[in-house]
């Protein structure tokens, strides 16, 4: 057995260049087991063999009593010694043994150095990067292979968590829940995790909402959380923007209002930034072929079996409940008169698909059309099953594709000719798809 007072073991040192690797020399593996050093801060540079206290000294910058060292680690010095490589670059990231052979002159000990980045902000460190090997108590030579390499990147970012939640309802967060239009939603950041030091900073935006939607945010204080409430049937996604002592990290939090199985939606294309400057309109859902202001006209006013209509903010939203063999005509009633480039009224229709959830389509008003007080944009009849507007001079709407088998496909397109008598008064209008939801022994100093 050999024990603690074995010879030196005399240390040599390769260099090589930076971001050059060195070959592996042929050898055997030789087993080796890596020991914690986090807790060590006046470490110094260096590579060294250590067989006892007295060694253990060595590994330490001078000018502190004996006693302010770190304890000696637990290990048999009869049977085991230690290995120790300390970095002499004070910024890197880490050192590490990562392989020892044996060969015909003593062990080749190949260590790895990584250096960070250029434009990497340098990450604050209690002492230079350490790593400490416990291996079988030998006195051969070591080779100390000594490669120096930057890193892929500058490390991960703090982890930004997002967790939203319906206001009041005391429920653990999420970071994708559903809500209804009119409630209000708390989102949370303060489980944001650094990678290193503390979180010192936090940035929440909107990074989209549905089209027409008014919303805004609310920000906490310090920043740890914002409330917004939600008013249009669609996605609504919130951003955080973390900063540690270090780097930048975002995550996202997104909240679903999920519209009704048929629902018609009004709402405003370039709205101004003051809802009082928008003309005032009405959304009618009309049972053919009544028209507007019959018994079978439904608006805020006047609801029907078939039509539940509000408003909200800006928005004035119909969730239906089509009947079997009924029509149905959507109509846009400006009480204002509108001037042509000014904001645009537009309507989205929803149906839920079979396979693919909800389906939308979205038609808005001419944005070059002057629409005078009293005057109407009809908007069309309702395809309800495919959420589709189409002339309701027809007599049924035109005649669809068969659904796709993919079930992320988009609603089926118009495929049989359309044939449209000749209009009695002109309609300008056009349909618009709506905009996208928006890492004494021998010793070397380096």
């Amino acid at each position: 057995m050999l024990v603690a007072c074995v010879q030196a073991n005399d240390i040599s040192v390769r260099t090589s260049a930076i971001d050059d690797r060195s070959p592996e020399d042929t050898g055997d593996d030789y087993e080796f087991q890596h020991l914690p050093t986090d807790a060590y801060a006046t470490q110094k540079p260096g590579f060294y063999a250590v067989h006892g206290d007295g060694d253990w000294q060595s590994v330490w910058l001078s000018g502190a009593n004996v006693g302010d060292h770190p304890p000696l680690p637990s290990v048999d010095f009869k049977t085991h010694m230690l290995f120790v490589a300390t970095s002499k670059t004070p910024e890197a990231k880490s050192i590490e043994v990562q392989k020892i052979t044996r060969t015909a002159d003593g062990l080749h000990v190949y260590v790895l150095e990584t250096l960070p980045l250029a434009n990497c902000p340098v990450e604050p460190k209690k002492g230079p990067a350490m790593d400490i090997v416990q291996l079988d108590n030998v006195p051969f030579d070591m080779h100390v292979v000594y490669d120096r390499v930057h890193a892929d990147s500058c490390g991960p970012p703090p982890d930004a968590i997002v967790q939203c939640r319906i206001a009041g309802s005391g429920t653990v967060g999420a970071d994708k829940i559903t809500a209804s239009p009119g409630e209000n939603i708390d989102c949370d950041g303060s489980q944001s995790k650094p990678q290193v030091g503390k979180i010192i900073s936090r940035k929440w935006e909107l990074n989209a909402a549905p089209p027409g939607s008014a919303t805004k945010l609310t920000v906490g204080k310090d920043a740890i959380g914002v409330t917004f409430p939600v008013d249009a049937w669609g996605v609504y996604q919130v951003g955080l923007d973390v900063r540690d002592a270090t780097r930048d990290g975002d995550g996202l939090g997104i909240v679903e209002v999920l519209p009704p199985n048929v629902g018609v939606e009004l709402y405003w294309a370039r709205p101004p930034s003051d809802p009082a400057q928008l003309p005032r309109v009405e959304l009618h859902v009309i049972e053919m072929p009544f028209g507007i202001g019959s018994s079978g006209d439904c608006t805020v006013n006047a609801q029907k079996s078939f039509c539940e209509l509000h408003n909200a903010v800006t928005l004035q939203q119909a969730a239906l409940r089509p009947e079997p063999n009924k029509r149905y005509r959507v109509v846009v009633k400006y009480l204002d008169a509108r001037v042509a480039g000014g904001p645009t009224a537009c309507v989205r229709a929803f149906a839920k698909g079979e396979k693919s959830g909800h389906v939308e389509a979205s038609s808005c008003d001419a944005e070059d059309a002057s629409r005078a007080k009293g005057s109407s944009w009809d908007v069309g009849a309702l395809d309800a099953p495919h959420a589709a507007f189409y002339d309701s001079r027809l007599p049924k709407p035109p005649v669809v594709a068969a659904p796709s088998a993919d079930a992320g496909a988009p609603a089926p397109s118009l495929t049989a000719p359309v044939v449209i008598p000749p209009p009695v008064t002109p309609r300008p209008a056009h349909t618009a798809t709506p905009p996208p939801a928006p890492t004494s022994s021998a010793s070397i100093e380096l």
